[in-house]
């Protein structure tokens, strides 16, 4: 008589955030609403903190916490993801949700070469929080880029994440003079070139994903335009993950 072997499935617990109502019909039926009443400049990022702190991660063995936006940039369900990590037999330590599609954008890069990217101060604020941190220099680290906090990880993985990078870097941006100052300088992110029929990068990012306008900035941040904090925020995983020898795979 032949037997089958029973694939392996594990408790993966997904937070969503969302921040409005209207923001409910966009939200995934096998993941976890979270509604976050005030965002701050960290954005998300303080949910993580929260998250951690309550322990939310615990009885799960994949963990993570994603956007409202989630199903829209990546075009996959809760259960699709689900059935890709069961398929994968769980080999990773983390998943992320770029696919084939995005291979080429994936691919091993160093992290100085990221962090320079689009914003201006995103290199001398990255350096400076891992340096102080790790005493590395990220120009010798290569890594997996990850993108929008899309990812989940082993909970062991998600939480020592958050407690050794994630609130370490939080609190240098918070309490270091010159990653503070370097942090409130504007990211310009609404504030690109004009493109094709006349509008600027930053007004069809508002139209197409929800990026928050001049005056929106104003009521989150206090400021009229995006700081530096979330898009550092954004870049720590990679370099976490590669520092710590975490394998990480996109699905």
């Amino acid at each position: 008589m032949t037997t089958f072997a029973k694939k392996k499935t594990l408790n993966v617990r997904v937070r969503q955030i969302y921040f409005k109502s209207l923001h409910l019909g966009f939200l995934d039926s096998s993941f976890v609403p979270y509604k976050n009443e005030g965002a701050s400049h960290f954005l998300e990022n303080e949910v993580y903190k929260k998250m951690f702190q309550e322990y939310d991660y615990n009885n799960s063995d994949y963990y993570g916490v994603l956007s409202w936006k989630f199903n829209q940039k990546h075009k996959m369900t809760g259960e699709k993801l689900r059935s890709l990590m069961e398929k994968d037999e769980y080999s990773s330590d983390v998943y992320s949700f770029f696919g084939k599609e995005s291979k080429q954008m994936m691919e091993s890069t160093k992290m100085n070469t990221f962090f320079d990217r689009h914003h201006p101060n995103l290199n001398k604020i990255g350096q400076s929080i891992v340096s102080k941190l790790f005493k590395a220099d990220i120009s010798d680290i290569k890594a997996e880029r990850i993108y929008y906090n899309h990812w989940i990880a082993k909970s062991s993985v998600w939480a020592s994440y958050v407690e050794e990078m994630l609130i370490p870097a939080m609190l240098l941006m918070e309490h270091d003079r010159e990653i503070r100052d370097l942090c409130w300088e504007d990211a310009e992110y609404n504030t690109s070139p004009l493109i094709s029929n006349g509008q600027t990068v930053g007004q069809v990012l508002q139209e197409s994903f929800n990026v928050l306008s001049p005056a929106k900035c104003l009521d989150v941040f206090g400021v009229e335009y995006y700081p530096h904090h979330p898009f550092i925020l954004e870049r720590l995983p990679s370099i976490y993950f590669a520092l710590k020898g975490y394998s990480l795979k996109h699905i």
